[in-house]
Parts: structure tokens; C-alpha cells; sequence
């Protein structure tokens, strides 16, 4: 008996010092290297994502890109010229013919450039929307990251924490063993119960490694989790802000790009117009007596008229469509926008409601049979069985609470993209 009692002993110290290793590495207290990124709340890694996130940088570098299109759309078109040499002189009463040099000149119908620089502007405009679309699902993906390894983090500390109720039980089973009134088996159970706890702090483990692995491959740099990580985004929800959305401000510039394609196509049932030049090299003749050498001097003006019109018919019925196309994706996009936030807000409300009755009424009560347990346990009107299912009862409701409030962490994150709160934070980070 007192051999078995020796290894238990052992064994309980020995989960005790790797709990408390564990805790210590986990908990904040663990070193850290100097040039590592600490994430102490959400907007810490807004400022990441901002800063080192390659790929938001390319899209930055695209729609920059795209900006000097404004600068030659809607230009002229290029001149053409055109150099002629007759290698046989042609007679005329000015002298012979020798060479000459045409320049054209096309000139669009008025209001036709207006509208190609319009269209460059709105591809531009794109561009950064689609730059602040992208960097703000990344950070939505890494704040979720951060709230499922403060999940962990906070489960861990929850198992640390009850690890010494546990030597409580194991110290009083000890001393009804010993006493002769109590069993093996209890003493059994309770490594059991800490063997079960070394598993869960492993799981946890696990998750908090690839949470944090997954917040440095969107913020591109090692990064730190502080113990005490704020998750629940830029402030509470108070409503949608749908002007803020990048994504609806890209439907909004791809309805204008159609309506301003379909006005571009209306030009193209109308005449464009040609300037034209000829200057024509004449040398002096022996005959006729008119022949003194005077170059010619030719200006000409040129129409070109929409004859075909059945092809650009087509065209705009396919812009008219593009249009349409266009208003109903919007409409439907805010209409899953809405119907989303009322969700999203549903389950908040249920699991603020949860969490507030764990909170108030039920740790409180499982806290009470649990003290009550012990006492039933020691006088030997309860059972072993008894006070450990208080404890796991009790723990689990420890461990509920945790779980409740990181659903409501991404909960509160997910309105805040959903709303446009988290477009109007990275604005204002990235200014």
C-alpha cells in the first residue's frame, strides 16, 4: 500500500511541476525574441497586416498601376504620316512632281474622351477597392486566428487553475485510504482525471500553435500572443455602416464602368472627324512656260460614317445587360449583408444570454455543491463518485464559460466585417 502511495505521490508532483512549466510558458511569462511582433489586441495586427503583408502590398502596386491610365486614356489618337517619292516625275503646270508628305489627324466625336478617362478613373478606384477588400478579409482571418489561440490560452489558465482542486481531492482520498475508508480506486480516478487534463492542455496546445502560425503567415513576421490579447475588434456594433464596405463600393464602381461603357458605345453610331495635310515638292520644267517650281499645298477634312450598325446594336444591348447584371448583384449583396448581420446578431444575443446565466447563476451553484461535496465526502455521506462528479461538473462549467465567450469574440469580429466597422478601423489605421 505505502508503495503505491509513494508512486501516486510522485506522479501528482510531477503533473504538478508540468502544469505549472506549461502554465509559465503559456501565460505571458515565457522569453521572447527581441525582433518578434507582440499582438496585444486586434489592432495590433491590423497595424501587421498593414505593414508586411506582401500581397496587400502587390495590390497596392496594381491599382498604382492602374492609376497613370488616367493620363492617356481619352488622348488622341496618334497622327499618321505619310512620305511619298516619284521616281517618275509627274508633269504638271507647276513643274514635275518629285515627293510629298501627308499628315492625318483623327479628332473623336465631342464627349467621347470624357468618357474614356471616366472609365480609366473607375478602374483605378477599383483597384484600391479591391486592395481594401483583400487586406480587410485578411485581417478578419487573423483577428479569428488570435480569438481561437486566446481560446486556448484562456482554457489552459482554466486548467491550471483547477489543477490544485484536484490535489485537494487526491489529498483527501490519500488520507481516507490510509484511514482504511477509502478505496484504491479513488485514488485511481484521480490520476485518471489528471492524465485527462495533460490530454486536454495537449489539445490546446495544438491549437494555439497553429493559431499563432497562422497569424505570422498573414502578417508575414514571428509574432508573440501577449496572456491578456484583446479579440473582440474595433469597439462594440452599434449598426451596419454599409458605405464603409469595400466590397459593395467595388459592385458600386463596376455599375458606374457599365453605364459609362454603354454611353461609350452610343459614340460609336456617331462620326468621328479627319484633318488632313498634303504637301506636294514640284521643281521647275522646261515646259510649259507655267512651270516654275511652286510646291502645292493640299488641307482636307474626312468623316468617318457608322454604316454597319448592327454590331454595335449588339454591343449595347450587352452593355444594357452588363447594367442590369450589375444592380441586381448589389441589391442581392446587401440583402445577404443584412440578412447575415440579423444572424450573426441573434446568436450574439443568445450567447451573451448564456454566458450571463453561467456567469451569475450557474458557477455559483456548481461552486456551492462542489464545497458541499467535500464536506459530505469527508463525513462519509457521499461517495467518492459524488464529490468528483461536483468537481468535473463545476470544471466543466469553467470550461463552457470559455468556450462561450470565444464564440461571442468571433461573433463580435464577424459583425465588425459585416457592418463595415472593420473597413472604417483599417481606414483609419492606414492613414
Amino acid at each position: 500500500m505505502f508503495s503505491f502511495l509513494r508512486i501516486a505521490a510522485i506522479i501528482g508532483v510531477a503533473m504538478s511541476i508540468s502544469h505549472t512549466a506549461k502554465a509559465e510558458n503559456h501565460l505571458g511569462w515565457s522569453p521572447v525574441r527581441s525582433d518578434t511582433l507582440h499582438i496585444a489586441s486586434s489592432n495590433d495586427i491590423i497595424g501587421a497586416v498593414l505593414a508586411s503583408n506582401m500581397s496587400y502590398e502587390a495590390f497596392l502596386l496594381r491599382a498604382e498601376a492602374a492609376g497613370y491610365r488616367t493620363e492617356y486614356a481619352g488622348v488622341y489618337p496618334d497622327p499618321v504620316v505619310m512620305v511619298t517619292g516619284q521616281p517618275f516625275p509627274v508633269y504638271t503646270a507647276r513643274g514635275k512632281q518629285v515627293a510629298g508628305l501627308r499628315i492625318e489627324q483623327t479628332i473623336p466625336f465631342p464627349g467621347k474622351q470624357d468618357i474614356m478617362r471616366r472609365i480609366a478613373d473607375l478602374e483605378a478606384e477599383l483597384g484600391r477597392n479591391a486592395a481594401n477588400n483583400f487586406v480587410v478579409d485578411v485581417v478578419l482571418e487573423a483577428q479569428l486566428a488570435l480569438n481561437n489561440v486566446r481560446h486556448g490560452q484562456e482554457l489552459q489558465r482554466q486548467i491550471h487553475l483547477f489543477a490544485p482542486r484536484l490535489d485537494e481531492l487526491r489529498a483527501i482520498a490519500t488520507t481516507k485510504y490510509e484511514g482504511g475508508e477509502g478505496t484504491q480506486q479513488s485514488l485511481f480516478k484521480i490520476q485518471l482525471e489528471k492524465a485527462r487534463f495533460d490530454q486536454m492542455w495537449l489539445e490546446q496546445e495544438r491549437i494555439i500553435r497553429s493559431g499563432t502560425n497562422q497569424i505570422e503567415r498573414l502578417v508575414q513576421q514571428p509574432v508573440h500572443i501577449d496572456a491578456e490579447a484583446s479579440v473582440w475588434g474595433p469597439g462594440p456594433v452599434t449598426g451596419l455602416e454599409l458605405a464603409s464596405r469595400s466590397d459593395l463600393e467595388i459592385l458600386e464602381k463596376t455599375r458606374l464602368m457599365a453605364l459609362e461603357r454603354q454611353k461609350l458605345l452610343g459614340f460609336y453610331t456617331k462620326p468621328d472627324f479627319m484633318v488632313s495635310m498634303n504637301w506636294i515638292a514640284i521643281t521647275e520644267a522646261d515646259m510649259p512656260p507655267t512651270s516654275d517650281g511652286r510646291d502645292a499645298l493640299a488641307l482636307g477634312v474626312g468623316v468617318r460614317i457608322p454604316l454597319w450598325p448592327s454590331g454595335n446594336k449588339a454591343r449595347l444591348q450587352e452593355a444594357s445587360l452588363a447594367v442590369e447584371a450589375s444592380e441586381k448583384q448589389i441589391e442581392a449583396s446587401r440583402k445577404a449583408i443584412e440578412d447575415m448581420y440579423e444572424e450573426i446578431r441573434t446568436n450574439l444575443d443568445s450567447d451573451t444570454a448564456i454566458f450571463n446565466l453561467i456567469e451569475t447563476s450557474l458557477l455559483v451553484t456548481a461552486e456551492a455543491v462542489s464545497e458541499s461535496a467535500i464536506s459530505s465526502y469527508a463525513t462519509g455521506m457521499a461517495s467518492f463518485m459524488d464529490l468528483l462528479d461536483a468537481k468535473r461538473s463545476l470544471f466543466q462549467l469553467q470550461l463552457d464559460r470559455v468556450h462561450v465567450q470565444a464564440r461571442l469574440g468571433a461573433s463580435v469580429l464577424l459583425l465588425n466585417r459585416i457592418s463595415g466597422r472593420l473597413n472604417r478601423a483599417v481606414s483609419e489605421i492606414n492613414r
